[in-house]
């Protein structure tokens, strides 16, 4: 399971629930909500009479997943199929007579359902799987909407919702010290589990396993309850049934014991919100700057600030983000503003792109590229420049995007080439490069105009050059898919 260290000499761990639940290869991988919006289930059955009692059985679900991750290294196809199982719960979305009517769906861990192939769920006390397909997924915020598909029209699905009591988001956060009940399916059975505890601490965590520099830190609620692979997408709720939060990582590592993380209530809103309000996940806002703390009184007086005076002075701004307009570098912010991407995506918005020319493969650069091709370590495996556009390159334009030529296939057009490997390009034919999109659009248009003796000529950041023939390469890529077995001799967003 992917992880990151924290704390001293990155001895403590702290890793998303998607551990294997089996010996197989399996892994479980601002504003606020109207008060109408949700309201969110209760769990099911397990075994035992009275656990019906216990705050939220009767609203959880086992999450049954088929995850066919893309394979960014080879970006034409997947990598093998795993499986995992985790944990959802009920909620009702209830809309106004001029919105969506109220329905009732499950939610759960974005890295539960992560890839998806096939997603089934089941209730407690009941062998029958349900398909769901997901509605929405934010690996920022790690939370998922999954809906069931009835192929026995409505009478399964009153049987289905009939079994789970949608429970209710709390409205405010928890206090430290008040008692906490987690409720999930984890490892080592296959009947619900309940464990307690209290509300340790509540803070800001990153909200990826991998600790990358654009991994947003987002509040999150710390508990000393047991919490383990399985029990992710599951709910915590307090004395009075309601919901606090969702449980989706832990701390793992020598000296730490039960410290487990839950997504609150204040993030799972926003979510539902931007869902319901855009029907799909648009993010949570940015401050757009990079900024340097003014702790030092020394720094403060050259700034010419009033000795009671606090804020941060800014050092970077990203040329895309809203700040830009109105900010420089050296002013001294005492509020925070916006949002913007940054340059190399920590989740692209799309499954692998690419597009190969004669052989040469190329694709922007991405942290799950990064990761298929380097390993959890990349920051110390992957070339330094790569690295480097990765923790602090910033677009100038909202289009922009790191273009690499990633690996060279074998043919005659391409010898004395099959060294070259993952090098960004910087222009075709003297053309400034910015996205993989507009490279496309370039070679067509060469491969429109083309004459007998036409070259397409890559220039690389690092001085490389690679010369190939039009008409050549034309009539050789047919050949070249062929026998490295691609379907598509690209694959870019719409």
């Amino acid at each position: 399971s992917a992880r990151r260290g924290v704390g001293e000499e990155g001895q403590q761990q702290q890793q998303q629930l998607r551990v294997p639940t089996t010996p197989r290869k399996c892994q479980t991988p601002g504003s606020r909500l109207r008060s109408r919006l949700p309201s969110i289930g209760d769990d099911s059955e397990c075994g035992q009479e009275d656990m019906g009692d216990q705050p939220g059985v009767n609203s959880v679900v086992k999450v049954f997943c088929t995850h066919s991750e893309p394979n960014y290294s080879a970006p034409w196809g997947s990598k093998p199929q795993i499986s995992s199982t985790s944990t959802a719960f009920a909620f009702a979305v209830v809309g106004s007579a001029e919105e969506r009517p109220s329905r009732q769906l499950l939610l759960t861990n974005a890295h539960s359902v992560k890839h998806a192939a096939v997603i089934q769920v089941k209730t407690r006390g009941s062998s029958a799987k349900v398909v769901c397909r997901p509605l929405c997924v934010a690996s920022e915020c790690d939370l998922a909407i999954l809906e069931p598909v009835f192929e026995g029209g409505d009478a399964r699905a009153k049987e289905f919702w009939d079994t789970l009591e949608p429970l209710k988001l709390a409205r405010k956060l928890p206090k430290l010290g008040d008692d906490v009940t987690v409720v999930g399916y984890p490892v080592g059975g296959d009947n619900t589990s309940v464990s307690q505890g209290v509300v340790s601490r509540i803070d800001l965590q990153e909200y990826t396993a991998h600790g990358s520099a654009g991994a947003p830190r987002l509040l999150a609620i710390q508990i000393d309850a047991a919490i383990n692979p399985g029990n992710s997408g599951g709910p915590a709720v307090d004395n009075n049934g309601r919901c606090i939060g969702v449980a989706f990582q832990a701390l793992r590592g020598e000296g730490t014991e039960n410290i487990s993380y839950i997504i609150p209530t204040e993030i799972v809103k926003h979510f539902l919100e931007d869902f319901q309000k855009h029907g799909k996940y648009t993010g949570f806002g940015d401050a757009g700057f990079v900024a340097q703390p003014l702790e030092s009184a020394y720094i403060r007086k050259a700034l010419g600030m009033p000795a009671n005076l606090t804020g941060v002075r800014i050092r970077r701004i990203d040329a895309t983000a809203p700040a830009a307009e109105i900010l420089k570098v050296g002013d001294v912010v005492t509020s925070v503003g916006d949002k913007a991407d940054p340059l190399v995506p920590v989740e692209p918005r799309y499954g692998p792109e690419y597009l190969i020319v004669a052989g040469l493969v190329f694709l922007p650069l991405t942290e799950p590229f990064l990761l298929c091709e380097y390993g959890d370590n990349f920051e110390s495996e992957a070339p330094i420049r790569l690295c480097s556009l990765w923790s602090h390159g910033q677009r100038k334009s909202a289009d922009d995007e790191v273009v690499i030529l990633h690996q060279v296939l074998a043919s005659e057009l391409t010898v004395g080439y099959h060294d070259i490997k993952c090098l960004q390009l910087a222009k075709l034919n003297g053309v400034q490069v910015k996205n993989l999109r507009q490279l496309a659009d370039e070679v067509a248009r060469i491969e429109l105009e083309a004459g007998d003796e036409s070259m397409m000529t890559f220039e690389l950041v690092n001085g490389d050059v690679v010369v190939i023939p039009v008409k050549q390469a034309m009539q050789a890529n047919e050949e070249i898919m062929k026998r490295n077995k691609i379907a598509k001799r690209m694959n870019l967003r719409e």
